[in-house]
């Protein structure tokens, strides 16, 4: 916890300042996003659901997801299997490349930074990541 805090207020000071932010589209299908932070090493996004949107299927690349609102959102993958979530400020996970299309189930808007790694950081699989 006492990592994740300055995290936090780095990741905050990143969202306020809207001239650091330039719109982004990561594939086809995904959330409307915006850049708040990159360089060689990592890409910051910004993505922002409003209440009771829906996202159709997209993929999305392997990242760390740091959740700036709690939230409840509904993911649905290309078998028909759907995962139901609530998350609350602060919580992190790392998500794996994956297919899913997203909805945000709460009335109110879901706010997440998904940091994406530009360079390949070692053989890391989902029994070996950090």
């Amino acid at each position: 916890m006492k990592t994740l805090v300055p995290l936090l207020f780095i990741m905050t000071e990143l969202m306020g300042s809207a001239r650091a932010q330039t719109p982004h589209d990561d594939h086809a299908g995904s959330p409307p996003s915006s850049v708040a932070f990159e360089n060689r090493a990592v890409r910051v996004l910004r993505i922002v659901l409003p209440p009771h949107a829906k996202v159709p299927m997209h993929d999305v690349t392997p990242r760390l997801v740091i959740w700036m609102t709690n939230g409840h959102l509904k993911m649905t993958f290309p078998d028909g299997r759907t995962v139901e979530q609530t998350h609350h400020v602060g919580d992190t996970e790392w998500l794996d490349a994956q297919r899913h299309a997203g909805e945000n189930t709460g009335d109110e808007r879901i706010e997440i930074m998904a940091i994406t790694f530009k360079e390949r950081l070692g053989d890391w699989g989902p029994e070996t990541r950090p």
